[in-house]
């Protein structure tokens, strides 16, 4: 019969610690001596089982001494038996080791059990959880997909929107394209007609002439003028006078013909004249921006008035490893001798000070201007647009001497013309430096041979 001695581990303990109990008693009583090792382990290792079991069956007074020591209610019933093996204990022991195994096995399923309960309610948990997770995706992912439709849709409605602004703007453009060609062909025909007008004029005033002429001239042996009932010396133009000796039939015809000829040339240039002015008066307005200097394209050369004396300039050169957009290039190019610095002046406040006062930004710049002068030597224009205002005092004079000049472009005038109009009155052989970071200005001022450095390079190089 075998017996697990994990079964009989009670006894086996209890087998010890009556050994132990001997070794300490008085008079001693010995342990068998292959539990002696084992006498000082509080619980018997799982080799020591095997050990221990084979003392007990070796040995059976120590066994009778353990089984007196101990009792059925301490180390069970199968451990009992083992220990007390009374009559058919073998039988007993087997069928309690039976149960043992029938009770283990059931126990173990039973934990088997609840473990897969516990992971099969682990596992339905985790199932809902991700179940909600794919909902929650699901709605995040409809959400998404409505949201992309409608911003797809609002992109197609602004693209149809804006395909459209481009066809008004290209009908606008061809409408008022077609309103200066029909205006220029209307000014055509209008000089055309005034040229028939004049023509037709001087005809009449030629008639006339003749005409009074021919009624004054008297016949042989006929009255003076004078004296004749049938003279008249204010005689219409458009009147048939009566035919007279010296003036015949055919040449009062020849006369009526050209009176006529210029009353129809009088009546089409009226009519003419009608159709330029309904012309003139249904045709849109141009807009200021297509007469304004800034329609001319960025590459069109503007006509100034010193332009040919501009052609020699040539912009100076900057020294090696500085490059034109750098900050240090304006402190540089304004320390050159003789440099002529013009100055963008709104375009420059504007970019340093933009939450001031128009007034304050001017007296900033300026001030400002006159401390670049002191220190580089620089003659320094500056130009704002618009007149200059009365109760602010004229800046540029400090300490009795000029350092800074303020202009102001005139009215119905952009500071930026005034500023490409000095640039071509400069001589070429002086240095010339136009501050400003207005494309127009640039462009311009470079075409005149001048250095062109923006609002954030002066700033710098003015140190605000």
């Amino acid at each position: 019969m075998t017996i697990s001695s994990t079964l009989l581990r009670p006894a086996l303990e209890a087998a010890l610690k009556v050994a132990r109990d001997g070794e300490s008693a008085e008079p001693p009583t010995p342990a068998p001596p292959m539990l002696k090792r084992y006498l000082s382990f509080a619980r018997l290792p799982g080799p020591a089982l095997e050990i221990a079991r084979r003392v007990v069956d070796d040995d059976p007074a120590f066994r009778r001494r353990v089984a007196q020591c101990t009792s059925s209610d301490e180390v069970g019933e199968a451990a009992w038996v083992w220990l007390s093996r009374p009559e058919g204990w073998e039988a007993r022991l087997d069928r309690l080791w039976h149960q043992a195994q029938a009770t283990e096995h059931a126990n173990r399923e039973d934990k088997a059990e609840r473990s897969a309960r516990r992971r099969l309610a682990g596992a339905e948990a985790s199932a809902r959880r991700a179940e909600m997770m794919i909902e929650h995706r699901t709605r995040e992912r409809d959400g998404a997909v409505h949201a992309l439709a409608a911003e797809r849709a609002r992109r197609e409605q602004s693209e149809a929107g804006l395909a459209a602004a481009v066809q008004d703007a290209m009908a606008l453009r061809d409408e008022r394209n077609a309103a200066v060609r029909a205006l220029k062909r209307v000014e055509a025909e209008l000089a055309a007609r005034t040229s028939d007008l004049r023509t037709a004029r001087h005809q009449v005033r030629m008639l006339e002439a003749e005409l009074a002429q021919a009624a004054g001239s008297p016949a042989p042996g006929s009255a003076s003028p004078a004296s004749s009932p049938s003279s008249s010396p204010s005689s219409s133009p458009a009147s048939s006078p009566a035919p007279s000796p010296s003036f015949g039939r055919a040449e009062q015809e020849i006369l009526n013909a050209a009176v006529a000829e210029a009353a129809e040339a009088s009546r089409r240039l009226g009519e003419a004249l009608g159709r330029a002015t309904a012309a003139l008066g249904e045709m849109p307005a141009v807009p200021a921006a297509a007469v304004s200097p800034r329609a001319v394209p960025p590459g069109a050369d503007r006509p100034s008035t010193n332009a040919r004396r501009q052609r020699d300039r040539v912009p100076l050169a900057l020294p090696p490893g500085l490059f034109e957009d750098a900050p240090a290039s304006a402190e540089h190019l304004c320390r050159v001798p003789g440099v002529i610095v013009l100055v963008d002046g709104y375009n420059v406040s504007q970019r340093a000070w933009p939450d001031r006062p128009i007034g304050e930004q001017r007296t900033r710049l300026v001030n400002a201007l006159r401390e670049l002068h002191a220190r580089s030597g620089a003659d320094i224009e500056v130009v704002f647009d618009g007149a200059h205002p009365t109760s602010e005092p004229a800046a540029g004079r400090a300490g009795g001497r000029d350092t800074v000049r303020v202009r102001f472009s005139p009215p119905g005038v952009e500071a930026d013309d005034v500023i490409l109009d000095l640039a071509s009155t400069v001589p070429s052989e002086r240095p010339l430096v136009v501050a400003s970071s207005d494309r127009y200005v640039g462009d311009g001022a470079r075409r005149l041979g001048a250095n062109v450095v923006g609002a954030a390079q002066l700033l710098a190089a003015l140190r605000r």
